[in-house]
């Protein structure tokens, strides 16, 4: 009946398409057009990634374009360029379990992952013996640079004035002269006394919870005899032990600036000193 040769037919057509299909997905398998299939379970998840970079010769199978894999690419950039990383943590592995005491392992520090540092910081205690060296040396070599003698009018006579800055704490000169113990100091005080053109030259101190006494009065090219009194001066004296002598030196009180007088105050109030000398008063 032909109601019932149709369906056979479309059948037969439909086996025939199938069965085609089937020999060209065989018989053509470098067409791009053909999904390849799915590659075997040892070949995508069984096989490490190392035996993948390593065994290049490996061929890939028929039905696959063969191209460079993108992952396996980068994981090998990647152990090539981490490769020292790993060296070095491997040496101090390594370091670490060398070192050993009676078979047990030393407890771990801080130096041996980090290069030890030292700080190149003074300290306090380093930046003042360098100060007090230099000072020493300042004494030693009599240095009085920066200033000249200047002559003022009036009964003021004589004294100091600079030729460059100071600051402050600084060196300017020593109050150099004969170092007399307190009763030395008093013979020679009276008898400058009855000569009126001799001025007053000589200074006290206490240096070491003893009295000394510098006798300046005689005439020579050092300078810091020659600095006036004030009591509102520029400058203070320091006594310094030089070779175990006392030494005593002028520094700046405050910066003092270029062509000002040096001053300091002499210190003795008693009435004898200032009937011999009234100025000491101001």
């Amino acid at each position: 009946m032909p109601g019932n040769r149709r369906p056979m037919v479309v059948k037969n057509y439909a086996e025939s398409s199938l069965s085609s299909l089937n020999d060209e997905s065989s018989s053509s398998s470098s067409s791009p057009l053909t999904p390849p299939p799915r590659s075997k379970k040892k070949d995508d998840k069984q096989y490490s990634l190392k035996e993948k970079l390593t065994n290049g010769s490996r061929s890939s199978p028929p039905h696959r374009i063969q191209t460079p894999d993108v992952k396996s690419v980068r994981l090998e950039n990647y152990l090539v360029i981490s490769s020292p990383i790993s060296n070095a943590h491997a040496r101090t592995y390594q370091q670490q379990q060398d070192k050993t005491c009676d078979g047990a392992r030393k407890q771990p520090k801080l130096t041996d992952y980090f290069v030890q540092r030292r700080s190149s910081r003074k300290t306090k205690e380093a930046i003042n013996t360098e100060k007090h060296q230099l000072l020493i040396k300042q004494i030693l070599s009599g240095k009085q640079d920066g200033l000249k003698v200047k002559l003022f009018e009036g009964d003021k006579g004589r004294g100091v004035v600079t030729t460059k800055r100071f600051l402050r704490h600084e060196f300017v000169v020593e109050y150099e002269g004969e170092l007399l113990t307190v009763e030395e100091a008093c013979v020679r005080e009276k008898k400058y006394a009855k000569d009126a053109s001799v001025g007053c030259y000589m200074y006290y101190f206490q240096h070491n919870s003893q009295q000394y006494c510098l006798d300046a009065t005689k005439e020579s090219n050092r300078l810091g005899r020659l600095v006036n009194h004030s009591r509102n001066g520029n400058l203070v004296t320091k006594a310094v032990e030089v070779n175990g002598t006392p030494r005593l030196i002028l520094i700046a009180k405050r910066d003092i600036d270029k062509g000002e007088e040096l001053s300091y105050d002499y210190g003795d109030r008693s009435q004898e000193a200032l009937r011999h000398h009234p100025w000491l008063a101001y």
